[in-house]
């Protein structure tokens, strides 16, 4: 993850100075080539992502408030850790290795539950969800992560209603309600609502 140590760069993402390398895959999540984060998000180019939401052993999901200092989405709630899969990497690893970084967290085991198109104005991304069962300790990194919190499904659902939240992560917690009632646990009937955009 790109944190708000590295420089912006023309069109508003960070650039190190190696720029960080992105498969561009097909609708079918078959790569196809492969490219800079920059040049991906500027022409809007399908690539990979992960979330990884850290569940405690009550059901609480851990919420992270991205750093107000971040050049997306700065102070909004997001996954409990995530990003981009790098180039030749494989949606399992990027989602350890986000673990890792974000939240000083042991690397697995994590568990895999779905893979959905997270399309928006802004990304083009295929988005691997993944469950990792943890209550700590954490070590956030304090470049990227503002703060983080357990909430309850419940509480979750008040937080999307009055705080500024990242859409994949609405989307992403919507898809683990739904793994959640489909293994008949009990899980709430709320659903994201929004449309995506059409694809480009």
């Amino acid at each position: 993850m790109r944190t708000a140590r590295d420089e912006p760069g023309p069109d508003g993402d960070r650039v190190d100075e190696e720029p960080e390398y992105l498969d561009i895959v097909d609708e079918h999540d078959r790569v196809v080539g492969r490219d800079t984060r920059e040049n991906v998000h500027r022409r809007h180019l399908r690539h990979r992502g992960v979330h990884v939401l850290v569940v405690n052993r009550l059901g609480e999901i851990l919420v992270q408030e991205r750093s107000a200092h971040l050049d997306t989405h700065p102070g909004r709630l997001d996954a409990s850790a995530g990003g981009h899969v790098q180039s030749g990497e494989t949606y399992h690893q990027a989602a350890e290795r986000e673990l890792l970084e974000e939240l000083g967290c042991h690397p697995g085991p994590v568990q895999y539950l779905l893979t959905y198109d997270g399309y928006s104005v802004r990304q083009f991304e295929k988005r691997g969800v993944f469950l990792h069962h943890c209550g700590g300790p954490f070590r956030p990194d304090p470049d990227a992560v503002e703060g983080i919190e357990f909430h309850s499904a419940d509480r979750l659902i008040e937080l999307f209603a009055t705080r500024p939240c990242t859409e994949g992560f609405m989307r992403s917690v919507s898809h683990y309600f739904d793994h959640l009632a489909e293994r008949g646990v009990p899980a709430p009937d709320w659903r994201w609502q929004g449309h995506p955009p059409p694809f480009p």
